[in-house]
């Protein structure tokens, strides 16, 4: 198999969206002719676009050795959410200023759809590509409320991993998912002195300690960045924060998108496109019974199919790359 080639695009704010867009694209051969699918992928809260990576590398590895041409993978993006991961790090100002404990899952969604239409960025036009949505969690909503941006986006399929939504505040064990998922961001620790001591730290969390060492070790490279106590001289500060802000990661579970707007969105995208759903086999963050609900047609909803994965949990990939 060839050699992955990745290339990073990068969108700057301008009048129609106030933030940074940060992209990666994966590809054996960008000039090759497109005759497969093109994936694009959307992260889950707390996340960052390069967590994908050690899958997006599996799949082209199987998609090559598999003698079933309909398989093929011409090439795959992820996009950050913009106020996560090295996005994050870059809006930080424009986050905390405009964005202040205030994060709509619907800026994600905007923020991969300017993308696909930003034809002077990338040179491609992606309205004439197979196109595949695969999203995690918050990520899995933020596709689904795709729908509602105009030109609408033809997914051939949308692959759902852990779908973070809900139809309302008031369903069974929502409130305590949103409530508990908010205590945590605002109480977790965000600020190390150096680099070393956060790896030891957070190698040490509950969170962490399930995930595949390669999934880890992207955290540490991509989800954390300089503290803003660095800026100032003398001496030089070694601290390290993360690159999500807390207010930043507790607003995005106070957002309509996860609740009955992103499940209505939901609804309506599985009535025209295939949606296959995956959860994990572990009920350790979306609950039974959302999962349930979400793929039950007696409820209106039509996912195409239903998969659970015996012994992952919430954070799926994370959990099961070396059975990949």
């Amino acid at each position: 198999m060839a050699d992955i080639i990745l290339e990073n695009y990068s969108i700057p704010p301008s009048p129609l969206y106030p933030l940074h867009i940060l992209a990666n694209r994966y590809s054996t051969n960008p000039t090759m002719p497109v005759d497969g699918y093109t994936l694009i992928f959307f992260h889950a809260i707390g996340a960052h676009k390069e967590c994908w990576d050690i899958v997006i590398r599996r799949l082209f590895e199987l998609t090559h050795t598999t003698q079933q041409s309909g398989l093929r993978i011409s090439d795959a993006f992820v996009i950050d959410s913009p106020n996560h991961g090295k996005s994050g790090m870059l809006n930080r100002d424009i986050l905390s200023s405009q964005f202040h404990r205030h994060w709509p899952t619907q800026m994600y969604s905007r923020a991969v759809h300017i993308f696909l239409t930003a034809r002077t960025v990338h040179n491609i036009d992606f309205f004439k590509r197979r196109l595949v949505a695969v999203g995690h969690s918050f990520g899995a909503a933020a596709c689904f409320l795709v729908r509602d941006l105009s030109p609408r986006v033809p997914w051939e399929f949308i692959i759902a991993i852990e779908a973070g939504i809900s139809p309302s505040i008031e369903f069974p064990n929502t409130d305590a998912v949103i409530t508990r998922s908010q205590t945590s961001a605002w109480l977790r620790p965000d600020t190390w002195p150096t680099i070393e001591s956060a790896q030891d730290a957070l190698s040490k969390s509950p969170v962490f300690r399930r995930w595949d060492p390669r999934a880890f070790s992207l955290y540490i490279k991509h989800g954390l960045g300089p503290h803003p106590a660095s800026c100032f001289q003398p001496p030089k500060s070694t601290a390290i924060t993360t690159a999500l802000l807390r207010e930043q990661e507790a607003a995005a579970f106070e957002s309509d998108g996860i609740l009955g707007v992103g499940t209505e969105a939901y609804r309506l995208t599985a009535q025209e496109t295939p949606v296959h759903l995956i959860s994990g086999g572990i009920h350790d963050f979306i609950p039974l019974n959302t999962k349930e609900y979400i793929s039950n047609v007696r409820n209106g909803m039509t996912p195409a199919s239903s998969t659970y994965i015996q012994g992952a949990g919430h954070m799926v990939c994370e959990h099961i790359l070396s059975i990949l």
